[in-house]
């Protein structure tokens, strides 16, 4: 779908967008979403797959005052099963619908946890047994200006700034520092992966080629679902498509470090 030089330059530009124009999407734009999301090659993630809606933003009944979001047409809502694999399979895939709205020109902000109306977009979505939103996201074209709680939002959760590398990011031969310039710029794309709070709860280790992610439980909150996974889904994709590594697997490597182990990736 991407090629690795088009995939870093959308990560590098793109940039959670909560004040849009208004303007509805085209009949081409909609075409275009749609196709994507319901290609099963796009709903696969590492475990199995989900499913995507694209559904209008009726009088903000869906944002509302929860997550600050101004004019957007639309909204994309990814629905899947309550348990580990499948929100990591969740974070996976709505990282890649979202780089590929930024790749013709659509805006996005992810929506997670408390911060849209659950209930309402429960109703319009339709869920089936055993089924949660795990996150929506709203699209359409950016505003021109950001809008003033945009901008305080964007200061308090320090949005433009990201933990330093080699505190997300280790050698486990050297016991340290990563030395190898071109592995430095894989993981460097891992660091911009989006998270909740832009709170970057990923820990990666280096083994030999395999890539071991960890999870840091900085926050909990009273949420029948752990939103976390999403953000170690979207971090894992981001590795996955940036060193064109796919075999994902579930094996504890029994490190000596303190961290809750998530996936590795060979």
């Amino acid at each position: 779908m991407f090629d690795t030089q088009d995939l870093r330059g959308l990560i590098l530009a793109r940039k959670s967008v909560r004040t849009y124009s208004g303007r509805p999407l085209t009949d081409e734009q909609i075409w275009q979403i749609k196709s994507f999301i319901n290609n099963p090659d796009n709903r696969k993630g590492i475990f199995g797959s989900v499913r995507f809606e694209l559904l209008e933003n009726k009088k903000d009944t869906v944002f509302g005052a929860y997550g600050d979001i101004i004019g957007a047409p639309y909204y994309i809502a990814v629905i899947t099963q309550n348990n580990k694999e499948a929100l990591l399979d969740a974070g996976y895939t709505f990282e890649r619908v979202v780089l590929y709205a930024e790749s013709i020109g659509l805006s996005t902000c992810w929506l997670a946890a408390t911060s849209f109306n659950r209930n309402e977009a429960e109703l319009k979505v339709g869920l089936n047994e055993g089924e949660i939103i795990a996150a929506i996201s709203p699209i359409g074209e950016k505003a021109e200006k950001q809008s003033d709680v945009e901008i305080l939002d964007r200061l308090k959760l320090k949005s433009d700034s990201r933990l330093e590398f080699d505190t997300l990011f280790a050698d486990a031969q050297s016991g340290g520092k990563i030395k190898d310039s071109a592995t430095r710029e894989i993981f460097q794309m891992v660091r911009m992966a989006p998270s909740a709070l832009n709170n970057q709860p990923w820990r990666v280790v280096i083994d030999e080629g395999v890539a071991h992610f960890y999870v840091i439980r900085k926050f909990f909150l009273h949420l029948k679902y752990d939103f976390q996974m999403l953000d170690l889904g979207a971090a894992v994709y981001h590795y996955c498509t940036s060193a064109n590594k796919y075999n994902c697997f579930q094996h504890n490597p029994h490190s000596k470090n303190d961290l809750e182990y998530v996936i590795s990736v060979k």
